[in-house]
């Protein structure tokens, strides 16, 4: 008896127990016909910091005509728990996946999120198809001073001055400059708890040093970046493309850090691609 059939377009909202806390979860199942619900290709959406799983929402409509799309909230963001121990949060991509039964997936990460797609993709090869990496940061990257400095006023400031105070600081970093409409970022700002800046994050002190050794990564990588991005992060993608085996990178032309905010369609267009078609030529290249 065949089990071709159309799977239902679903959406399943989760409450799923991970290492340090509980992630808050959505699952689409996707349009498309297919000949077993096993061979659907898996898309985990993971977001930046003081987002949530809104930033991906141009994407996840798209996506799930196609494939299974999990988006979710990280742990300490958004509807998930506030850890309360040391974790990962490449550990709990893989913890999520076994939860769901998921062999495999291909991780699409934004800026933070890229970081962490990365790596549970060096951590965990033989669950991760292929990563995307948009706009994204590498655990142990070198960052300018100016920025670091930002980011510790920014915390002063909210413990000072408090947190609402600290998130309209925040709002006017350059980083959110070249994005024209603001108002699906302010509302995830409005949002945001600021939890990471009058807290000491358990989640930071076993974070591996992988930008010094992107020699590790053997799944294919696809890298995009705004012309207009902040050069740290300019940087990372330029650093993959000279590290990894197996990369692919996109430039944006006149574009900033907020891709998925700035340029859904285009960036749909990208990451469409690459995992229809453009992952596999790079899987046997050495």
């Amino acid at each position: 008896m065949s089990n071709k059939g159309k799977l239902n377009p679903a959406l399943r909202m989760l409450n799923v127990p991970v290492s340090g806390g509980t992630l808050s979860v959505k699952l689409y199942e996707p349009y498309k016909i297919v000949e077993s619900i096993n061979s659907v290709n898996t898309i985990v959406l993971l977001h930046g910091f003081t987002l949530d799983y809104r930033v991906w929402e141009h994407s996840v409509e798209r996506f799930k005509r196609d494939y299974r799309v999990i988006t979710y909230d990280m742990l300490g963001f958004g509807a998930s728990s506030y850890p309360t121990q040391e974790y990962r949060h490449s550990d709990h991509v893989i913890e999520l996946l076994d939860a769901l039964q998921i062999d495999k997936a291909h991780l699409i990460g934004f800026s933070m999120g890229g970081g962490e797609a990365l790596d549970c993709a060096v951590s965990y090869p033989e669950r991760v198809q292929s990563v995307g990496v948009i706009a994204g940061t590498c655990h142990g990257q070198p960052w300018q001073q100016s920025w670091l400095d930002f980011h510790r006023d920014i915390a002063n400031h909210a413990q000072q001055a408090g947190i609402e105070a600290a998130k309209q600081v925040w709002l006017g970093s350059e980083l959110f400059k070249p994005l024209g409409n603001k108002a699906a970022l302010i509302e995830m700002m409005n949002d945001y708890s600021g939890w990471h800046w009058v807290n000491s994050d358990p989640g930071s002190v076993v974070k591996p040093l992988l930008y010094s050794d992107l020699s590790r990564l053997t799944v294919p990588v696809l890298t995009i970046v705004g012309s207009l991005d902040l050069a740290d992060f300019r940087n990372v993608s330029d650093t993959l493309v000279s590290q990894v085996k197996r990369v692919k990178q996109q430039i944006v032309p006149e574009h900033g850090h907020m891709l998925p905010l700035e340029c859904s369609s285009l960036l749909h267009h990208y990451l469409a691609n690459w995992i229809q078609q453009g992952y596999r030529s790079l899987e046997g290249a050495f």
